[in-house]
């Protein structure tokens, strides 16, 4: 978002880039990006969110899906405030959990890994040659990053 004079979320206010969820066995996805630039000023006063989306659960076929890492929130502006409701997330999605502890099927994969913005996806739960098997453990996705610039963005546009 890029405003001349100044940008204001009131306490109410919501801006969301959430990645999805990952489904049975796939990671989840990397959080988005949201950049709030103004010449003037930008308020926070209440909600950014650039989450990473949730692991998929392991099923028969597959382990379980690694977290997606965590997005980017960045101010830019000569003035920045952040009031005192102001939420600002960029954690990183949890880990699918495995939810078979023996995984009998003939063709199996492990899990896949979570995308990645700022913070990194987490690697997905593989599975071992053999049968049953029990899926390894995925891995979370590490957090992302909230960037404070205080500068007139104008030239960057």
């Amino acid at each position: 978002m890029l405003a001349r004079t100044a940008i204001v979320n009131s306490d109410t206010g919501e801006i969301l880039a959430d990645a999805s969820a990952g489904l049975q066995g796939s990671g989840g996805g990397g959080g988005g990006i949201i950049i709030l630039a103004s010449m003037g000023s930008v308020t926070n006063n209440g909600m950014l969110s650039a989450k990473g989306g949730n692991g998929g659960d392991s099923n028969n076929t597959t382990g379980p899906g690694g977290g997606g890492g965590g997005g980017i929130i960045n101010f830019l502006a000569p003035v920045i405030n952040h009031g005192a409701g102001a939420t600002e997330l960029v954690n990183g999605g949890t880990a699918g959990a495995a939810v078979f502890q023996s995984v009998t099927s003939t063709f199996r994969w492990g899990g896949g890994g979570g995308g990645a913005c700022r913070g990194n996806g987490g690697s997905g739960g593989h599975l071992d040659a053999g049968t049953p098997v029990t899926p390894e453990d995925a891995e979370d996705g590490d957090v992302g990053e909230v960037y404070e610039c205080l500068y007139d963005p104008t030239p960057l546009f």
